[in-house]
């Protein structure tokens, strides 16, 4: 019975473990609209003054590890959020 409630509790703790922050959802969908917005720049400086200005605040007193960890999950979310931008 021990075995089977330590089993189950690893399994819950997993699935809580596996869900994006929604800290990082919505910065992401911050930079998203930001680059949405300002068309008329390129597309590289469009996402680089997105992340400058939304980015860089939300990571400033994060270690180098954590912050780096933050920009791969901003920078792949917004490969599966924004379309058009996926392609460059």
């Amino acid at each position: 019975m021990k075995v089977l409630l330590l089993f189950l509790n690893l399994l819950f703790a997993v699935g809580c473990l596996s869900q994006t922050p929604s800290s990082i959802d919505s910065v992401t969908n911050v930079i998203c609209n930001k680059i949405n917005q300002s068309t008329s720049l390129p597309d590289s400086t469009r996402i680089q003054n997105a992340f400058v200005e939304h980015l860089a605040p939300f990571v400033k007193n994060l270690s180098d590890s954590a912050s780096e960890e933050i920009f791969k999950a901003v920078y792949f979310r917004l490969q599966k959020t924004a379309w058009d931008l996926a392609l460059y």
